[in-house]
């Protein structure tokens, strides 16, 4: 091989080498734009309303907003259900949350308090999913999750999920606590 030979390929690598692209900041810069929040707002407030009725509240100290993944994530939230007369029909809170905008489904972290109204039970916990869809709330496997009636029940347990149509509670494993039938509150506050 000639000095022509090895011109040609030098020629060649300063050429492949001038035409590499950098992959990697490209990937980068993606990822740094879903992990960036689009907005931040401070005293959030959102209500949404369907046919002209609220349905859902929802505030938090801080809001930011995920375009891309479509999700809110939030910081000291409370919030509030309504029914169709308008009427709050569960409340709570949370340390933290995210909610997903396209299906209003959400996770809930820290100090979870839930308390329906309308069945007079308050629920505890530390990580609860929302599913809007199938109106279920469930904890992760491992977590406890209580639940207190104003009847004097309280259970508590792992493996939690409630199904708000059906009125049901299931725990799967770890169960204590005790059940006070409404018959016996009932009775309870005749006697006083």
């Amino acid at each position: 091989m000639g000095n022509k030979g090895i011109f040609w390929i030098i020629i060649i690598i300063l050429f492949y080498g001038a035409c590499s692209l950098d992959y990697d900041a490209a990937i980068v810069a993606d990822d740094l734009a879903k992990e960036v929040p689009n907005s931040v707002l401070y005293s959030f407030k959102n209500t949404s309303v369907r046919k002209g009725n609220p349905v859902f509240r929802l505030q938090a100290e801080r809001a930011e907003g995920f375009d891309s993944k479509h999700e809110i994530h939030l910081q000291g939230v409370i919030f509030e259900e309504y029914n169709n007369l308008g009427e709050v029909v569960t409340q709570g809170k949370a340390d933290r949350a995210i909610f997903y905008t396209e299906t209003e489904d959400a996770e809930l972290m820290g100090n979870i308090l839930f308390y329906s109204l309308t069945e007079e039970t308050i629920i505890y916990g530390s990580n609860l999913s929302w599913n809007n869809e199938e109106k279920t709330l469930t904890g992760k496997p491992g977590d406890e999750v209580e639940i207190r009636k104003e009847s004097g029940t309280t259970i508590r347990g792992k493996g939690f999920s409630c199904l708000f149509r059906e009125k049901r509670f299931i725990f799967k494993e770890q169960v204590s606590g005790y059940y006070i039938s409404d018959e016996e509150s009932d009775e309870e506050s005749d006697e006083e």
